[in-house]
Formats: C-alpha cells, structure tokens, sequence
C-alpha cells in the first residue's frame, strides 16, 4: 500500500512538473515576443530620454492585433512615444498628428488642429508653408529635442505598419510590479 501511494505521489509531482514547465515556456514565448528591452540611443528626445538610458518596448504586432480585436488606429494615441522602423533603422519619436488631423509647418511652428506642437523656427523647415490634412493610415511624429531630430519634418509621415510599439519605463515597470 505505501509502495502504490509513493509512486502515485511521484506520477503527481511530475505532472505538476511538467505543467509547471509548460506554463513557463508558454509566458517566455509571450514574454519575449510583447516585450524587448532597450538602450536609447543619441539624443533626439532629450530631455525626455536620455542617451544611454534602458526603456521597455511593448511591441505592437499589428497584424496579430487586427485579427484579434480588429485593429483600431485610435489605440495609438497622440501624445506617445513609440519606436518606429525606417529601413533597416529603428527610430524613437512622439506621436503628435494622428490621421486626418490638420497639420500646419510655417515659420512660426508646427501647429497641429491649430495647436503649437513644435517651437518656431528662425527659418521653415521647408522655407515654404504648409497646411494639409494627414492621411488615412499615417502619422507626424516629432523628436522632443526639435532641434537635431531627424522625424517627419525630415522623411514625412510615417505608415501605421512601421510603428513597433511604444515604450514603457523600467522603473515604472517594476513599481508596478510591487502591487
């Protein structure tokens, strides 16, 4: 009798083992597929993110989300700041004209709905005015520090396919985590 309940408490263990395990591998792969660290690099979002400093990529895996909950671009929110692919480079930058918002680039500044989103210039970055309405699909995106960013003003709007995800601090990751 005891032989059969130490062999039953074995057969137990195991399969707590072995779904223990499964768990485990099955949170990596989501884990490892949703979430990327990484090191900022140069400094066209000082002050903001500092050259050197680690953040949390939440990737954002379009596709997986348009079959899944029908994709929204309204889950991208103006505001954000989100890593986004260009070529063969990533970039970091703030969302700041969402599709069909009214965009405006003059000498003054960058004026999106008619609201100063970017600083004046001493000369436009086009030396030319514009106003126009934002895609269906696309996105203006700024660095914070306006001055040596490369972003929209530069290589124009930027197609919600190319956004990666956003970025989410460390520290603010494990705060979180005491609760």
């Amino acid at each position: 009798m005891n032989l059969h309940w130490i062999l039953m408490c074995l057969f137990l263990n195991r399969v707590k083992f072995f779904r223990s395990l499964i768990a485990i591998i099955f949170l990596t792969f989501i884990v490892v597929s949703h979430i990327e660290l990484i090191q900022i690099r140069g400094h066209s979002m000082y002050p903001t993110l500092t050259d050197g400093s680690l953040y949390l990529l939440k990737k954002r895996n379009i596709a997986y989300i348009g079959r899944i909950t029908g994709f929204r671009p309204n889950l991208i929110e103006r505001g954000e700041i989100w890593v986004l692919k260009k070529g063969k480079f990533r970039s970091i930058k703030r969302i700041v004209g969402l599709p069909n918002d009214t965009l405006e680039l003059c000498k003054s500044g960058i004026f999106v709905n008619h609201h100063l989103v970017g600083i004046p210039y001493k000369t436009s970055p086009t030396n030319q005015e514009v106003i126009e309405i934002i895609p269906k699909e696309k996105y203006f995106v700024l660095g914070d520090n306006i001055h040596v960013s490369a972003d929209s003003r530069l290589y124009g709007y930027v197609d919600q396919r190319n956004l990666l995800g956003y970025l989410f601090p460390i520290k603010q990751a494990l705060y979180m985590s005491e609760y």
